[in-house]
């Protein structure tokens, strides 16, 4: 006796399990002889091709969630690959100065010594002028100073830069090319079209050339205090020194004048 038959605690559920089981041998009698009927054995034939069909989309659907398991392996390399270059860019971001080092463009050095021609280009023994398919506006009547970079920063001696920073010396050099544009930029006009002001100036840059800054562009100390508002103090004279020390700059003296003249960078 089953299991299910000694659990029946009246007789009315032992004769429902042993009905059940009499309907359970009589359904699996009645399939047994239904494999001889055409239709059922046609009926068993569309089943199995349809389980066959079955069995190859479930093949094909674990084909596909495999290649997208290693898609989603290969995306997260690509996710740490990538949170790194982030982190490498935030880094190069916070760390980035304020200024870079840029190298001059070809044909904006035009020689302080030569005239413009009719056409508006300039010619001299020593320098030849580079052509150039641009507006006279954007000419730069003087080479600019290039920037530090940290690599040469952090070679100045502790004891000459003191508590000056990366930034501080760079932007001098900003204050310094802005002083010998406007310089230079009175130096090349016109006589007959300077103000009164500028012609003043003009006479003042001539009366400071001397033999020792021919072919040199050279600015004052007074130049600094009017084009770019420099505050000549023991900082200002601090930051200059380093200039002089990384070659940007280098002084020439005479007459009683200190000039402050650039360090062309080839």
């Amino acid at each position: 006796m089953t299991r299910l038959s000694m659990d029946s605690t009246t007789l009315i559920d032992l004769a429902h399990h042993f009905d059940t089981k009499l309907s359970n041998l009589q359904t699996s009698y009645d399939l047994t002889e239904a494999k001889h009927d055409p239709s059922c054995q046609k009926l068993l034939v569309s089943l199995g091709k349809e389980l066959e069909g079955l069995e190859c989309i479930l093949s094909q659907m674990k084909a596909e969630l495999q290649k997208g398991k290693e898609a989603v392996s290969k995306a997260q390399e690509i996710k740490v690959t990538y949170q790194d270059v982030i982190e490498a860019l935030k880094y190069t971001i916070r760390h980035l100065p304020a200024r870079l080092p840029n190298k001059p463009v070809p044909g904006q050095h035009i020689d302080l010594h030569c005239k413009p021609d009719k056409n508006g280009t300039t010619s001299s023994i020593k320098h030849k002028a580079v052509e150039v398919s641009r507006p006279m506006k954007e000419v730069v009547y003087c080479p600019p100073i290039e920037y530090l970079t940290v690599d040469e920063f952090d070679t100045v001696p502790k004891y000459m830069k003191g508590r000056l920073t990366y930034n501080q010396l760079n932007s001098v050099i900003d204050d310094l090319n802005k002083t010998f544009q406007a310089k230079y930029k009175i130096l090349k006009m016109k006589r007959t079209k300077l103000s009164d002001v500028n012609r003043k100036r003009y006479e003042t840059f001539k009366l400071q050339e001397s033999k020792d800054c021919k072919d040199t562009f050279f600015v004052v100390e007074g130049d600094m205090k009017e084009f770019a508002k420099m505050k000549m103090d023991a900082i200002s004279r601090s930051m200059l020194t380093v200039l002089r020390h990384c070659g940007r700059i280098r002084e020439i003296r005479g007459g009683g004048i200190t000039r402050f003249a650039i360090v062309e960078m080839y």
